[in-house]
C-alpha cells in the first residue's frame, strides 16, 4: 500500500472538498454497539 501513497504524493493529489477522510484516531473497539447487546454470543465457547 505504501506505493499508492507515494504515487499520489508524487502526483500532488489533493482530495476534493466532499471527500470523506477517515478518522485521525479510529475506534478499534470490538465491543458490540449498545443496541446489539441483546443478541446471543454465537462465539461463546467456540474454542
Amino acid at each position: 500500500m505504501t506505493y499508492i501513497g507515494e504515487t499520489m504524493k508524487a502526483m500532488a493529489w489533493k482530495p476534493p472538498a466532499e471527500f470523506n477522510m477517515p478518522p485521525g484516531k479510529p475506534d478499534w473497539s470490538t465491543h458490540l454497539p449498545a443496541a446489539w447487546v441483546h443478541l446471543p454470543d454465537v462465539f461463546a465457547g467456540a474454542e
